[in-house]
């Protein structure tokens, strides 16, 4: 793997989602396949050799798909969260939420786009439950250490064109992602066409 600026990966993934907090790598294999991480890598390790010491320099948290040419893998940064991270094993309580990742007890939030979270903890479509716009997207963060199967109160989107990637796996039209719990960032995005009443989705009751 090698790391990528996050200038360039903004570039790659064309929508301003690159922050300070997060840290981009790529690479290909002896075959010369794609190196990528995937669904159920959330939380590993990305390491630099430094010295002839491996430093920790970033911690698996989203990316589009798995190993989808042209899209880097996108890290938490932890140099970005060091002094949080210190604080934590030092059994200190933070001061400020440390980054643009940071969660708290919730399952998710929304990161960018304007879909809507509301007091429930439920994420809505924008507009919902009145039709979303065409061309529009989000991104909804996770917290897969707090998250629990989706409760699908209502799903009705453009079938094949305006979907939710949960997982790796889009749904759309009325097949939901009710039930499954996601493991990495969810992301919504609506084609320039025909547009439906949306969807909204919760955390399930434990």
């Amino acid at each position: 793997m090698t790391t990528v600026s996050n200038e360039v990966c903004d570039q790659e993934y064309e929508n301003d989602t690159i922050s300070a907090s997060m840290l981009c790598a790529t690479g290909f294999s002896a075959k010369g396949e794609i190196t990528d991480t995937c669904q159920g890598d959330s939380g590993g390790p990305l390491v630099c050799k430094e010295n002839g010491a491996f430093v920790l320099e970033g911690v698996t948290s989203w990316g589009e798909g798995c190993a989808f040419e042209g899209y880097p893998g996108v890290y938490s940064r932890v140099s970005y969260v060091r002094d949080w991270i210190d604080d934590v094993l030092a059994g200190k309580l933070p001061m400020h939420e440390p980054a643009q990742g940071y969660f708290g007890n919730a399952m998710w939030r929304v990161a960018t786009g304007s879909c809507i979270i509301d007091n429930a903890s439920c994420i809505l479509s924008p507009n919902y439950p009145a039709n979303y716009t065409d061309g529009g997207s989000c991104k909804i963060a996770v917290n897969a250490s707090a998250a629990v199967p989706i409760d699908v109160k209502s799903f009705n989107t453009e079938d094949s064109f305006d979907t939710l990637l949960v997982n790796c796996d889009s749904y759309s039209g009325t097949a939901s992602p009710q039930g499954v719990t996601p493991v990495q960032n969810i992301l919504w995005e609506s084609d320039g066409s025909i547009v439906s009443s949306g969807w909204k989705i919760c955390p399930s009751r434990r």
